[in-house]
């Protein structure tokens, strides 16, 4: 027994001499002491796991979600639709590069960024998740990424307090590189021409601005709180949607001219297609919500069903006619949209794509039956070559994928 003993001893003796050297001595010091030591255990890195799901930072992205696999035990997605990333993410971009559509994103916890490129058949391997920043820059909560992928804008907190911070990151230098964006900003878009659009908050303006650049007023008005989107080369642009309070619609052109297209209506939530020349929309008629898209050029529109709020949808490129939307399985309650804002409530969403001139919908996925997921779509985004429609799922804002037909 005392033999046992002073084996074991002198064996825990070693492992923490062997630890110690390795942790002042061959460690990378440009990698977090803690996240090193995490990276070390056999659960993988320190990130946000979760109760169903073992991620490695490197290449795990998630083995089991919800009833049912959707990777097999080697990490290989079996199924259409995927999880990215278990931990909440801020913010992420879909680009081309090699043949491929690569995805990059932002940890909210700690500001760190992937990417991780998606197979363009039948995936056979596990994805891989590489690091593209180490800077730790915890409580990012909204990541807004230039087309490319080289460039990020990140809204934070400050250490300590809750003052705002809005960070500037350009990724393709050979150093890391920031610049400070000042004021405190409301709502944010990425337009044409890798231009940011943004209002600052109270404030009455909307100006734009290159990643970092000089900033530039577009126009001003009579109150504030106002939400940009892009619409074509100019804006859209909307009252925060209640169902309490009319809401109206403009698109702000290049120009600087101003043209009211939908209101008042309560509720209202529009989302432009590419070309500025058509709108989804959304409102409360006082028992349900209505789901229409109008073509601005000839007044023309159709109700597009089943009907979901219009931020929930992102609209084809490549087929003017098609949007993508996540839309509930049970139709939202008349209080909506206000509790989906205040994150009172959460849906339960299918997946569909429709069509605005043939009126017709198909389902695409439904999370719900395929796998036990209840998951809420939120900021959807399309791939370049339309292949991959991301979202984040509003209830952990955990970063989802799904291959689309004929990708």
């Amino acid at each position: 027994m005392k033999k046992t003993l002073l084996i074991s001893g002198a064996v825990i003796a070693i492992l923490l001499l062997a630890f110690f050297a390795w942790f002042f001595l061959g460690r990378d010091k440009t990698v977090p002491a803690g996240e090193a030591v995490m990276n070390l255990l056999p659960f993988g890195s320190g990130e946000n796991l979760g109760e169903s799901g073992i991620t490695n930072q490197e290449s795990g992205i998630g083995i089991t979600v919800g009833e049912e696999k959707i990777f097999d035990e080697q990490g290989v997605p079996t199924s259409n639709l995927f999880r990215l990333s278990d931990a909440s993410v801020a913010g992420m971009i879909a680009f081309a590069r090699g043949g491929q559509t690569v995805v990059r994103f932002v940890e909210r916890a700690t500001g760190h960024i992937y990417e991780t490129a998606l197979p363009k058949d039948k995936a056979l391997a596990p994805l891989e998740k590489k690091k593209i920043s180490i800077n730790t820059l915890p409580k990012v909560y909204e990541a807004y990424f230039r087309p490319d992928g080289n460039m990020v804008l990140l809204r934070m907190l400050e250490d300590g307090s809750d003052a705002q911070k809005n960070l500037v990151l350009n990724l393709a230098a050979t150093t890391s590189t920031a610049v400070n964006v000042r004021g405190v900003l409301g709502s944010i878009a990425v337009g044409q021409g890798n231009t940011l659009f943004y209002t600052e908050l109270g404030s009455k303006t909307v100006v734009s601005s290159p990643f970092g650049g000089t900033v530039k007023t577009l126009y001003s008005f009579p109150f504030t709180d106002w939400r940009v989107s892009p619409a074509g080369t100019g804006l859209l642009l909307e009252a925060k949607p209640s169902a309490e309070a009319p809401g109206f619609a403009y698109i702000l052109s290049a120009a600087g001219s101003l043209t009211r297209i939908l209101g008042s209506l309560s509720g209202l939530s529009a989302v432009s297609n590419a070309a500025g020349t058509s709108v989804l929309y959304s409102y409360n008629n006082g028992s349900e919500i209505k789901l229409f898209a109008r073509n601005l050029r000839t007044g023309a529109e159709v109700e597009i069903s089943p009907a979901t709020l219009a931020e929930k949808c992102v609209w084809s490129a490549k087929e003017s006619s098609k949007v993508f939307c996540g839309a509930p399985n049970s139709s939202p309650s008349a209080d909506e949209p206000d509790g989906w804002y205040a994150g009172a409530t959460h849906f339960s969403d299918y997946i569909w794509t429709s069509d605005s001139i043939t009126e017709i919908s198909k389902l695409l996925a439904s999370p719900l039956d395929e796998f036990g997921i209840d998951i809420d779509v939120y900021k959807p985004m399309l791939s370049p070559a339309e292949d991959y429609l991301l979202f984040i799922n509003k209830r952990d804002m955990s970063l989802w994928v799904l291959k689309l037909p004929g990708a």
